[in-house]
């Protein structure tokens, strides 16, 4: 019998793999789902379009002050897409600081109703609450924010200050030691430390506060309202001369109210300086008319009664 001679096209042919097969199969599964993608991306609707475009105007205009205009670009964001959270809490923003607060207001709830898991739109809410005195609801919001992102430390003083605002100073320094450790170096939450202390009967501690924030300002560009808070602290231990010294400096800077006068007036006149002291109570008095504790240091300085008429 005549035997078929081997040929290549007789030759054995190895079988694939399982894993060759697999890989081939992937890479077809993944060509197909590509094209699908391709096939089924749709065009950005133009109210969507036009709605970003205006809202990155209004946000370039908050960036550079220009609140009026930002204002207008984020109203024309909002009617374009009224249900966007961003736009209405940068509409809320921008009007917040020309102090529409109640417009503000509305649309920063509307921002939290549109994105409830944003703790960016319930501090903003909390703290227009706060600044139309409901400490309450910003108490709330807050609580709402610190549950989402409890390293907030921007929910944790918000907190502190509506607590404040309420009469509960110990937890109103609970909650802002509770900020600053997550912004240690934040000038505002280290003044509110310094005020709790001070309001808390405890001034050395509120020093502390006030020393530690200082050191953080070049000489010459303290403000104002922390070197003022520096020499109650001063004056509440019984330190008239160091008092005084901090609120000159403070009314220096521009703490021109009649408290920080008035202050001034009685460490001027614990340390006998009585012409001095009764010059700072009449400006305490220039500055408010009915300042009562001037009134009646003006009245003993001078021993004229109808002072206090």
């Amino acid at each position: 019998m005549r035997m078929r001679r081997n040929s290549p096209r007789n030759a054995a042919v190895p079988k694939p793999t399982t894993r060759a097969v697999c890989a081939l199969g992937a890479g077809l599964l993944a060509m197909a789902s590509g094209c699908a993608t391709l096939r089924d991306r749709s065009p950005v609707p133009d109210y969507v379009a036009k709605s970003r475009s205006l809202w990155h105007r209004g946000v370039s205009a908050m960036e550079s002050g220009r609140w009026y205009e930002a204002e207008s670009w984020l109203r024309q964001a909002a009617e374009v897409s009224p249900q966007d959270a961003d736009t209405n809490r940068h509409l809320a923003q921008a009007l917040r600081q020309r102090g529409s607060l109640a417009e503000a207001l509305a649309h920063a709830e509307l921002a939290c109703r549109f994105d409830p898991g944003d703790p960016r739109s319930l501090i903003l809410a909390g703290e227009i609450h706060l600044a139309t005195n409901n400490a309450t609801a910003a108490r709330e919001r807050a609580t709402e924010a610190i549950t989402i992102d409890g390293k907030n430390a921007s929910a944790w003083a918000l907190r502190g200050r509506a607590f404040r605002m309420q009469g509960d100073a110990d937890r109103a320094l609970a909650d802002t030691q509770q900020a600053l450790r997550y912004a240690p170096n934040d000038t505002a939450l280290l003044t509110e430390l310094a005020a709790l202390q001070h309001e808390r009967g405890a001034p050395n501690r509120g020093l502390v506060a006030i020393h530690h924030l200082l050191d953080s300002y070049a000489p010459g560009e303290e403000p104002a309202g922390v070197l003022a808070l520096e020499g109650r602290c001063y004056a509440d231990l019984g330190r008239p001369q160091e008092a005084a010294d901090s609120l000159r400096l403070a009314i220096a800077h521009g703490a021109t109210d009649a408290d920080t006068h008035c202050y001034l007036a009685h460490a001027e006149a614990a340390c006998g300086r009585p012409d001095q002291a009764l010059a700072e109570a009449r400006l305490a008095l220039g500055a408010d008319s009915n300042h009562a504790a001037s009134q009646e240091l003006v009245a003993r300085l001078t021993g004229d009664a109808t002072t206090l008429r």
